[in-house]
Formats: structure tokens, C-alpha cells, sequence
């Protein structure tokens, strides 16, 4: 029993030294200061894959169409619920000269959903960066600029975001915390700037590229089969010799990814 006590105290011990570490030293996306000239946001393109969104587009689309500079792509990936409709109308309520809205072809064999939706936003994109956002992720005012300027600071040629965790029913608040739990405790952000593939993580919520990194990547093509496509990118990118980036989203960027404890269930079984 000593041996099993020591061996959990060592562990408590190594976590809570983890996020002592990443306390200090953990990037959080911040608005730019108001002496600092924001990023040029006109070669972005923002691209979000959606099937079967029509009940979180309303809350989340207005948001992500407030800045007119950057390209905004939104792909229907052969919903059944009006999404395409949705996401038009609110295109169109917005103004914004750069948005519209695309039709997803049919699925390849062997690709996942999600890997296929990005590989053809990504071949439809004409900025630089590429700034995918899954389509329940809610985006606060100056979180884009914010995200390109972090990016470009810590020169990341792959750079993600681990959005702040919305949550509403009970179930969902004693098991999605565990999320930023297992990030926060068990990987030093420092690990991510050393040649180690287990130390390879990213967030799908928001990703980002640069063009020519992507296609060095091989695109979503190098991960299409893979269901947690995020990490699997964030690995390949680390063997393939890129620099990876995170940051935590703060006040800037949130996400609800579950509506009820089912949900959270059915979603990270899936995941794990």
C-alpha cells in the first residue's frame, strides 16, 4: 500500500508542477493594444466545415462575419437540416462582401467527414492563412486578429487555439473540464518547441495554417482517415519538421461543444 500511496503522490505531484509551469508560461489569446496596428486580415481565410448546423449558426455565424477583410468560407458538407439556407441568410444580413457559402461533394472512400469538408475549404481558400473554425465555436470581437498576431509571434507554422469550455447541464460540468485538465496537467508548453511526437497536440475547435505548410502537410489527405484529426495533424506536422503553436482562447474564443451529458458521452468515446 506505501508503494501504491508514493506512486499517486508522485503523480499529484508531477500534475500540479505541470500547471504550476503552464500557469506561468501558457500563451492567452489577448485584443491587441490599442498602440498596435492589428494584423492585415485580408489574406485570411476563415473556414468553417458544417453539416447539420442549423440550430448553432444563428449564434455563432454573426460573430465570425464581423470583420469584412478576411475571407470567410463556410462549407455544407450535405446537411439535411437547411444549413445552407441559414448560413446564406446570414451572409446576407451581414453584408459581408467576402462570405459565401459552398456545397460539399460526396464523400471519397476512406476519408472521415470532417477531413473531407477541410480539404475542400482548403482548396477553395484564396488567402495565405488558413484559420479553420469548427461551427460551434463562438469568436469574440478582435479574437481573429488576436489569433493571426499570436501565431505570427511565435512563429508557428501550425498553430492552434484550446478554446475556454462552455458548459450548461450538470453532466457536461463534472466531465468537460477534464478536457483543458489532461492539456493543462500533463503537457508543459514547453515540450511543444521540442522533437517529441507524443508532445503533439491541437485543438479541431480552431487551426491554423499557412498555406505552404498545409501543402507540405500533404493537406487533410496525410490524416483522412483519422477520427481525432487534429492531434493526428499536430503529430505529423512535429515528424514533418514544422513548428507548432497553442494558446489558450481566454475571453476571446469559447466553445460549447455538448448540449447534455449523452452528448459528452457518445462525443469523447468517440474521441478516445
Amino acid at each position: 500500500m506505501s508503494a501504491i500511496r508514493t506512486g499517486i503522490q508522485g503523480f499529484l505531484g508531477i500534475k500540479l508542477l505541470v500547471v504550476a509551469i503552464n500557469l506561468a508560461t501558457f500563451p492567452v489569446l489577448k485584443r491587441s493594444d490599442p498602440d498596435v496596428s492589428d494584423p492585415d486580415l485580408s489574406d485570411v481565410s476563415v473556414l468553417i466545415p458544417a453539416r447539420d448546423e442549423a440550430g448553432r449558426l444563428p449564434a455563432t455565424l454573426p460573430a465570425m462575419l464581423v470583420d469584412h477583410d478576411a475571407e470567410v468560407l463556410i462549407l455544407d458538407d450535405n446537411s439535411t437540416d437547411g444549413t445552407p439556407v441559414i448560413a446564406q441568410d446570414i451572409i446576407d444580413a451581414s453584408g459581408h462582401p467576402r462570405a459565401r457559402v459552398l456545397t460539399g461533394e460526396a464523400l471519397p472512400e476512406g476519408w472521415t467527414g470532417k477531413t473531407w469538408a477541410c480539404e475542400q475549404l482548403a482548396a477553395a481558400a484564396t488567402g495565405s492563412t488558413f484559420v479553420f473554425f469548427d461551427s460551434d465555436v463562438t469568436v469574440e470581437p478582435g479574437a481573429l486578429a488576436a489569433i493571426v498576431a499570436e501565431k505570427k509571434r511565435v512563429g508557428a507554422d501550425v498553430f492552434s487555439v484550446f478554446p475556454r469550455q462552455d458548459t450548461g447541464s450538470l453532466g457536461e460540468h463534472l466531465v468537460v473540464p477534464t478536457i483543458d485538465a489532461v492539456l493543462l496537467s500533463l503537457l508543459p508548453h514547453f515540450l511543444l518547441r521540442l522533437p517529441i511526437p507524443a508532445a503533439a497536440t491541437a485543438h479541431g475547435a480552431c487551426l491554423v495554417f499557412d498555406r505552404a505548410s498545409l501543402a507540405r502537410l500533404g493537406g487533410f489527405a496525410s490524416v483522412r482517415h483519422r477520427i481525432v484529426e487534429d492531434v493526428a495533424m499536430a503529430r505529423h506536422a512535429r515528424s514533418s519538421g514544422l513548428r507548432l503553436g497553442l494558446a489558450l482562447g481566454g475571453d476571446l474564443l469559447h466553445v460549447r461543444m455538448y448540449t447534455s451529458y449523452a452528448d459528452v458521452v457518445r462525443g469523447l468515446s468517440r474521441g478516445l
